[in-house]
Order: C-alpha cells, then structure tokens, then sequence
C-alpha cells in the first residue's frame, strides 16, 4: 500500500445541520430549539415500548423528531423550558412513511446537548395544542385527535340506521 495514499476511515462521518438543511442520513446532529414535546407515550403493539414526540424549529424550518429513548425526555423538556438550543446527537433522518415530511428519530446512542446556536424561533410558532372539540373544524381519515373533556350533557340514546345497518 502506498504510505502517501490518503488513508479512509472506517467510521461514518457525522454532520451536524440545523433543521432547515436536513436531509436523509445517519449519525447526524441536529440543532435547533424545541416548539412542541408531548408527554411519554406508551405504544400500542409493545407493551414495552415508550416514546414522545415532537418539533424542533431554526429561524426558518419545523421537523417532527420521535425518540424512543424515555430517558432523553427529561433534557429535551428541560431545555424547553429554558427557551435555549438543543443539540441531538447521533439521530437518524428519514422520511415520514405517512406525509413525506423529514423527520428526525433518536437512536439508542443519541445524546441531548445544549447548542452553541443561537435561533429566533417566533413565539406564535410555540403553541399549545389544547383546542375545544368545538374548535376541531374537520378531520382527515385516520387522523389521530386527542382530546380531554368535560361531560356536561348527555341526551336520550338515539337508535340510528344506515345502509349498512345500526
């Protein structure tokens, strides 16, 4: 082998990105700051297998992010709470098999750091995802909506038919 002969690594090379240059790869770094966290979940065909979900946006993109690593949840929380940049190391990112969105998936090996980036997400970009049923206009098939409620009236029960039967 010749000595002068640049030498390859064996060792996949990481990136890092912000969230508005994503593209699909492994072993990335993603920086950004995180706009919507949803609580632990625990998933319905594993009994074991919990997860959340969420955004992380730069000034100018969103990306859904899932990890199935509970115990990141608290860093990521935590660094929302503070408004401040966050780091994902060593995530995978792929195509949203249902929308064809990117989307960012943790692995077992990603760590949450603070980011040296500084991003000025609009605060109307956080929101609150709690709405009224009232507020919910229409829906697409299979979308999934949850929602937390009050019963305050319950009417006589009302046999209905349709073509298909009751």
């Amino acid at each position: 082998m010749d000595p002068s002969a640049p030498r390859l690594s064996s060792t996949p090379t990481k990136r890092s990105y912000d969230v508005s240059e994503l593209e699909v790869s492994n072993n990335v770094t993603v920086h950004g700051q995180v706009v919507e966290l949803s609580p632990l979940k625990k998933g319905r065909n594993r009994e074991n297998c919990n997860y959340f979900h969420g955004k992380i946006s730069d000034s100018n993109k969103s990306v859904k992010f899932v990890s199935f690593e509970p115990k990141l949840r608290s860093s990521i929380e935590k660094l929302k709470d503070q408004n401040t940049s966050l780091a994902l190391t060593d995530c995978q990112v792929q195509t949203n098999k249902f929308d064809s969105n990117l989307e960012v998936v943790t692995t077992r090996f990603s760590t949450v750091e603070h980011s040296p980036k500084k991003f000025k997400v609009d605060k109307a970009e956080i929101v609150d995802d709690t709405v009224a049923i009232d507020q919910v206009f229409a829906a697409n098939v299979n979308q999934h909506i949850s929602t937390c409620g009050k019963v305050v009236k319950v009417d006589e029960i009302v046999e209905i038919t349709t073509k298909f039967g009751k």
